[in-house]
């Protein structure tokens, strides 16, 4: 180290000019080949949730387009209350622990990431939030397009489906 000491200070070149240039398209795709090579089967299941969720987005937009004008801001509020009902039955199947120590040792095991469940679970929260804050956002401005202002607070704070959901939606922001 003595002897060579303005050598092991200096930086290396070929980090140096790695971090100067932007990642050509052929490393980022050796990069994305090798994160799908070891992680093949948790994108699986990510593709197949999000395939779900776009499923069930569409059919319930799609669903009350029958023979009337639909308004909007009623159809997405419906159709993200659906995404809500799946995400939030999901939420705590990956948390359960004795469910996915019986899942590692069966058969099922091989083809679940079950090692993956807690990124699983945190995605599937986050997502719930989202959809929270765009369901109640969408039936608030429905509501507000339909009625006057000064009803907003009645709404909010003296029917039950406005409390309960304005509570919920204070609880998801904490």
């Amino acid at each position: 180290m003595t002897r060579s000491e303005a050598q092991w200070i200096s930086p290396n070149e070929d980090l140096l000019a790695r971090l100067d240039a932007p990642l050509a398209a052929m490393d980022r795709a050796w990069r994305l080949a090798r994160f799908l090579e070891n992680r093949w089967l948790p994108v699986v299941f990510l593709g197949l949730w999000a395939v779900a969720n776009f499923v069930l987005f569409t059919h319930g937009i799609l669903r009350d387009r029958a023979g009337h004008i639909p308004n909007i801001l009623m159809q997405v509020g419906r159709a993200t209350g659906v995404l809500l009902n799946l995400n939030c039955a999901l939420i705590l199947v990956p948390v359960m622990r004795r469910l996915l120590t019986w899942v590692r040792s069966s058969w099922i095991g091989r083809a679940v990431p079950v090692d993956e469940a807690l990124d699983f679970h945190r995605i599937v929260g986050h997502s719930i939030f989202g959809l929270g804050m765009v369901h109640s956002a969408a039936f608030v401005l429905s509501f507000v397009a339909g009625h006057s202002a000064a009803a907003l607070p009645r709404l909010l704070f003296a029917a039950n489906r406005g409390l309960t959901g304005l509570l919920l939606v204070v609880v998801l922001t904490v």
